[in-house]
Order: structure tokens, then C-alpha cells, then sequence
């Protein structure tokens, strides 16, 4: 599949894995009901996207936990909406990201999302996420 045309997204250029060239893609997107749309790339971007625009990039250099390999625990697999926002997921760690209503209206954005809280438990140490759900209570 193709990168869609949005503005803002940053298309980077294909680079090697598993010995193959492989082309900047989105990899899992979840849609929130303040008609977001949340989508993780193949190369472990996050972007936040609003008609079209990117409204945020996170950068996922700056989510890395102390203690982990760098390029290997912010390579998102999937994302999950959530009532107060979404879950990004890699191999071994749960991100959950809050939205936070911006209190500067003329920025043209209604907030961002920041990462409250990341999850590994100790059973995940040398094992992988294979899949995620969210069951949330009313």
C-alpha cells in the first residue's frame, strides 16, 4: 500500500530490512472520535492527521525507555483508540497517549497528544507482542 498523499507526513526515502528494500508506509491507523486519524508507519513514525493534515509527528526517538536498544523497542507495530486517546504498541512496550486540549486557540489545533504512560511488564522481558485488544469498561 502506498503513502496517501497528506500533508505534512514526512515520506522518507525505502531502506534496507530483512536484506529487501522496503518503501515508507503506513503499517497500522486507528480513527478517534474527534475525527483524528492516528497512523504508525513501517519505519516507526506516529502521526496524528486532521483532514488531510498532520497536526502532530511524534517523534519516536524521544519515547525510547531508559534501558532499551535504540532502533529496536520504537518500531510501532500497531495503534488502538482508547476513550481518552490511543495505544501505540512495539514488540515489547505499550504506549498510551492522552489528548490535551490546547489552551492557545489561534494555533488552529485543538491540542496533542502526549505519552503518559509506558508499559513493559517483566513476562514480556525477551518476547515479543504478538497481538493487542482493549476491553474498556463503561
Amino acid at each position: 500500500m502506498a503513502l496517501p498523499d497528506f500533508d505534512g507526513v514526512q515520506n522518507k526515502s525505502p531502506r534496507l530490512v530483512d536484506n529487501k528494500m522496503t518503501p515508507h508506509n503506513f503499517k497500522s491507523f486507528c480513527f478517534l472520535d474527534n475525527d483524528h486519524l492516528v497512523g504508525c508507519s513501517n519505519m516507526g513514525d506516529l502521526f496524528i492527521i486532521q483532514i488531510m493534515t498532520v497536526i502532530q509527528h511524534i517523534d519516536p526517538s524521544s519515547l525510547i525507555k531508559k534501558g532499551s536498544e535504540m532502533n529496536n523497542r520504537t518500531t510501532f507495530k500497531k495503534v488502538l483508540a482508547n476513550r481518552f486517546g490511543f495505544v501505540a504498541v512495539t514488540d515489547d512496550i505499550l504506549y498510551f497517549f492522552q489528548f490535551k486540549a490546547s489552551k492557545n486557540k489561534e494555533s488552529g489545533c485543538k491540542g496533542t497528544y502526549h505519552c503518559v504512560l509506558k508499559w513493559r511488564a517483566s513476562e514480556f522481558k525477551e518476547t515479543r507482542i504478538t497481538s493487542v485488544s482493549i476491553q474498556e469498561g463503561s
